[in-house]
């Protein structure tokens, strides 16, 4: 099967297509937004923010793109074992989906977050 004929099976269902959908929208909006909004020039800056110490870990700008781009290899391994389960569960690919559209979300936020600490 090549991803035509996947993305025609997913489309039947919703709720999963939506899922997947707004898990892919998401990811690559933190992509995207990560990279209009870090200062590549700077030589580093915050990663982590812990609500007790602070700032705890300090980087390359080019580091904090690691989280979002992780994300989407986990939609898209989410994707892939989603279609494995539909074929035969219907209702395992909607936990799959569910999980690929938080993991966007949560991606997201954290751009969002971490890109205000940055100047």
């Amino acid at each position: 099967m090549n991803i035509r004929t996947i993305f025609l099976f997913y489309r039947k269902e919703r709720y999963i297509f939506s899922f997947y959908t707004l898990g892919v929208l998401t990811s690559v909006l933190s992509i995207l937004w990560g990279v209009l909004n870090v200062n590549f020039e700077s030589s580093l800056i915050p990663l982590q923010y812990d609500l007790f110490f602070g700032i705890s870990r300090i980087g390359p700008p080019s580091q904090i793109l690691y989280f979002p781009f992780t994300a989407l290899l986990i939609l898209i391994i989410n994707f892939c074992i989603g279609y494995m389960f539909f074929t035969r569960d219907k209702y395992l690919s909607y936990y799959f989906g569910t999980a690929s559209a938080l993991i966007g979300i949560f991606s997201l936020l954290y751009m969002l977050y971490m890109t205000s600490f940055s100047v």
